[in-house]
């Protein structure tokens, strides 16, 4: 069976629908505590993979860190300050404020909101390694394996 990209910019469109009521309001976006109501008030409706945790709707964060479709991970954005946490986002490309698509995710089959799809571009993994850990290294070398790409070495 031969697995496909799915398209980045697709995916990126539809997680950005799920949560335009976190972004399209200014009141919300400047707003740390309405961001909590508004994440709390979407949370039932949320696909599994996005539902906040307790994290998420305790502490005030950056709303992109709610579009990562990894709790574990969330949860480690929101203890980051927003900027950083805002820059890991915008260099995954997954929001409105994403840098030039180069391909730093390459999700991996039909479903964009399954964690174990995505793979991490080799940049990103170098620069994040000490926020994402070493699961996001293991499975982007099981995707390379998959396509006969080398192998992200150890460092």
């Amino acid at each position: 069976m031969v697995v496909v990209p799915y398209d980045r910019n697709r995916a990126r469109t539809e997680i950005m629908d799920i949560f335009r009521p976190l972004y399209s309001d200014p009141s919300v976006t400047s707003n740390p505590d309405q961001h909590l109501i508004v994440l709390q008030s979407m949370s039932d409706n949320l696909p599994a993979p996005l539902k906040p945790t307790k994290a998420q709707l305790e502490t005030p964060h950056y709303y992109g860190i709610d579009m990562i479709a990894s709790p574990s991970l969330r949860d480690r954005l929101i203890t980051l300050t927003a900027e950083v946490a805002r820059s890991f986002i915008t260099d995954l490309g997954i929001t409105r404020e994403q840098r030039e698509d180069i391909g730093q995710v390459i999700i991996w089959g039909d479903d964009p909101l399954n964690e174990m799809s995505w793979e991490l571009s080799q940049p990103i993994l170098e620069k994040w390694d000490w926020l994402v850990g070493p699961g996001w290294k293991q499975r982007a070398n099981f995707w390379r394996r998959q396509r006969g790409a080398p192998l992200i070495p150890e460092w």
